[in-house]
């Protein structure tokens, strides 16, 4: 049996199990929430060595999972389909992952999703599309190679595998694959610089396999029997093709057969994922033994001859020696370019419309108009952090906009050029905006986004035109991340009142924000918590049906920011509209201190003030009555839950959020004081903020006087992350160019300076947090 034989059906067996888990785990779901007729389909497909079909005995699994349709199912509660996705796929990997007393089935892992972990489970078909086209990265090209079916609809299969034949194989790609893998390879090497572990090492299994994806992105829109996942298949592909040459071939197929023969072996022996050559000499015996060798010293002598081979075919295709900055012109070679080439590809076409996927060969007016503002480019792409990015997204941006000399002209104002500048290098929130919705450009060129008044723009702008103004403005300093959250908050406000004023919803109701809305802490990605309350759900026969359908065009309105109702009593499972007297049961008896935590950010958006008003008082009545010792046992098991279970293994990540002494913690201090005190009633101001509460704090507290100063710190760091790199995760970056960014907008002056600043913030903040829980 051969390697190949042994590793496809190793994937078919892969493949059945998860494709019948997942079907399982559907139809679980809908069961539980007593859904029949859903007509939405998903797709759940594999990437890596699945999708390869070349799986390991200990192979994690790379799953990717899309829907073609956002739709609403059931009718006392209904569930969007994403949520039906997520709860399937949340039960799919508990028990494809949970061990038991056989062992456990896989490792499944969907990280290589969009955006990544901080990202939703799965998207729909066009937003994945929408996704790769507009900031897909080269690494996903080569990822999405090895994409595979598993289970699920195979009609949107074939759609979405269509699409990504397109995308990964395109005939006119921007920019050769040759440097960024040659980057990605020399930065795998820097971190796992292990001479003994034979994926990851100089010559080892990254080398073949980068080496053939590479030949697969340049040659595949040309020639389809390249389009295949399978590494042996396509180094047999590639030969046949003469796109290498006889020793080429067997040189990668051999080292290859022989790097995942001790994979297996070590990997059988082990039970775990392991590369890495053994220490143990019984193990380096057997080893021996296993792959036919006299003894393990010949065995090595092989390995390393291998490698040199190896590695010698991977420089001739990858990086053939060839100077990169002789490809760039004189007056922009002593820009730092990390890709010189691309960097000229991309002046070229700025210039001239030519050199990248669209053609469009500009006229000779166009390209006088770019030559009068080149020099000012040029000058601040010399003096800048990141060239690349700058450059990349002022190329996209133009691209989009059809009025290239409009916008050229427009630039010829310096401040606006430099302004642009900043935004294309600071702000990849602001330009993926742009990049999705086109006409958003003529925002920017129109200088609506510079306005002043933002709430006077409010009644002719969609929330996308709000997102792009704050977005700028924080990016170009005119605002702050207060006036952000503040402005944004009235505008979500706006739009939940005017869509309640035109749904004439004659109830006795009330709608409330909650978390970060409720007291004005919002930043570009945050959630959208509400609750909705009415003084006696008897006489409103469908009020559940009402609001449901209100609940819909408030999402609508609102995308991307997600619209939650959460945080009502028992979670999603129970109606959208609670009664007044139910909840006051309810927080009677069955509240736990984490909602009171909740209910004190509450704050009124529309309906029946008077019944809000009233339910404050139900609030307020029952807090008071709890004993100082349950909220501060369950404030301390709450707050260590959150924080510890963001350490994971190894040296843990610096979370804005929920590293310990992050925004968590300032957050439970706050919610603390005030379920203990209720500072003069603060928490029940109409005009809350978490400005406001923190002050009152730090007046009624003298030892907190540094919470203020560190709550804006952490809250500018977490949305210079967000816009920077346009991510919902709130960790601080370890690539170096990404912490060289942050530390330039912070005006920091070394990478370590950032983590040094959060630390020090971080335990000012956890020790004022345990001072807080002992004394008061």
């Amino acid at each position: 049996t051969t390697l190949k034989q042994v590793t496809e059906n190793i994937s078919i067996l892969a493949e059945t199990i998860n494709s019948q888990l997942f079907f399982l785990c559907y139809n679980q779901i809908l069961s539980d929430y007593k859904l029949e007729k859903v007509t939405s389909n998903y797709c759940l497909m594999s990437l890596g060595k699945q999708g390869g079909n070349e799986l390991n005995y200990s192979s994690d699994i790379d799953l990717l999972l899309i829907y073609d349709n956002e739709e609403s199912f059931g009718q006392t509660t209904p569930l969007y389909y994403y949520e039906i996705i997520n709860e399937c796929t949340k039960l799919f990997v508990k028990k494809s992952t949970e061990f038991t007393e056989l062992g456990n089935l896989y490792r499944v892992d969907f990280r290589l999703r969009p955006d990544g972990n901080a990202a939703p489970i799965a998207r729909t078909l066009l937003d994945t599309m929408n996704y790769y086209e507009s900031r897909g990265e080269q690494w996903e090209k080569q990822m999405l190679i090895k994409l595979s079916y598993i289970g699920g609809s195979k009609e949107l299969f074939s759609r979405f595998q269509s699409f990504v034949h397109t995308y990964v194989y395109s005939s006119s790609m921007q920019g050769s694959p040759l440097e960024t893998i040659n980057v990605m390879k020399k930065n795998i090497e820097k971190h796992y610089n292990d001479s003994q572990n034979v994926k990851t090492t100089i010559g080892g299994i990254r080398d073949i396999e980068f080496s053939v994806q590479a030949l697969q992105l340049l040659n595949g829109g040309k020639f389809k029997i390249l389009r295949t996942g399978n590494t042996i298949e396509a180094l047999e592909n590639l030969h046949s093709l003469n796109l290498i040459s006889q020793h080429e071939y067997e040189t990668f197929v051999n080292a290859y057969i022989f790097y995942r023969k001790i994979e297996h072996y070590l990997q059988l022996m082990n039970n775990l994922q392991t590369h890495t050559l053994p220490a143990n000499v019984q193990v380096q015996l057997q080893l021996s033994y296993f792959l036919k060798y006299s003894n393990y010293k010949n065995l090595i002598a092989e390995f390393n001859n291998s490698r040199k081979k190896v590695r010698a075919i991977f420089n001739s295709i990858i990086n053939p020696g060839k100077n990169n900055s002789a490809n760039v012109s004189p007056t922009e070679s002593h820009i730092n370019f990390l890709d010189p080439k691309r960097a000229n590809k991309n002046l070229e076409f700025l210039e001239f419309g030519s050199g990248l996927i669209t053609q469009k060969n500009f006229d000779s007016k166009t390209t006088l108009l770019f030559q009068k503002i080149k020099p000012l480019l040029l000058q601040l792409l010399k003096r800048s952090i990141s060239p690349d990015t700058i450059l990349n997204n002022y190329v996209k941006i133009v691209q989009v906009y059809k009025y290239i000399a409009i916008l050229y002209k427009e630039l010829q104002n310096e401040k606006f050029h430099k302004g642009f500048i900043r935004i294309c290098e600071y702000s990849q929130y602001s330009i993926n905006l742009m990049l999705n919705s086109p006409t958003l450009v003529e925002d920017l060129i129109s200088r609506k986004v510079f306005v002043k008044n933002i709430p006077a723009r409010f009644a002719d702008s969609k929330i996308e035109n709000i997102l792009l103004m704050l977005s700028i403005q924080y990016t170009l300093n005119l605002i702050d991340h207060s006036k952000l959250s503040a402005n944004l908050t009235a505008f979500i406000t706006f739009v939940i009142q005017k869509r309640y004023a035109e749904e004439e919803i004659n109830l006795t109701i009330f709608i409330a924000g909650l978390g970060s809305f409720g007291v004005q802490d919002m930043t570009l990605k945050s959630d959208l918590d509400l609750i909705v309350v009415t003084n006696d759900i008897s006489k409103h026969e469908n009020i559940q049906e009402v609001f449901q359908i209100f609940l819909s065009k408030i999402r609508r309105e609102l995308k991307p920011i997600e619209v939650d109702f959460r945080l009502r009593p028992e979670g999603k499972s129970s109606p959208l509209v609670w009664d007044i007297n139910n909840y006051k049961i309810y927080l009677q008896k069955r509240a736990g201190i984490w909602e009171y935590q909740s209910l004190i950010k509450s704050r009124f958006v529309c309906g029946d003030k008077i019944l809000y008003k009233s339910f404050q008082n139900i609030v307020k009545s029952n807090a008071q009555s709890l004993p100082k010792k349950l909220i501060r046992d369950n404030v301390k098991e709450m707050h260590k839950k959150i924080t510890t279970s963001n350490l994971g293994f190894g040296i843990p990540a610096l979370n804005i959020k929920s590293s310990l002494g992050g925004l968590v913690t300032v957050d439970y201090i706050v919610t603390y004081l005030y379920l203990i005190y209720n500072f003069e009633n603060t928490m029940f101001r109409e005009t809350k903020t978490k400005k406001i509460l923190l002050q009152k704090i730090v007046q009624e507290i003298p030892s907190s006087g540094k919470i203020l100063e560190n709550y804006n710190l952490l809250k500018s760091v977490l949305l210079k992350i967000q816009l920077a790199f346009d991510t919902n995760k709130t960790v601080i970056p370890s690539e170096s160019l990404k912490l060289n960014l942050l530390n330039d907008w912070m005006k920091f002056e070394k990478s370590k300076l950032i983590e040094k600043n959060i630390l020090e913030v971080f335990k000012t903040n956890f020790e004022l947090y345990n001072k807080i829980l002992r004394e008061y």
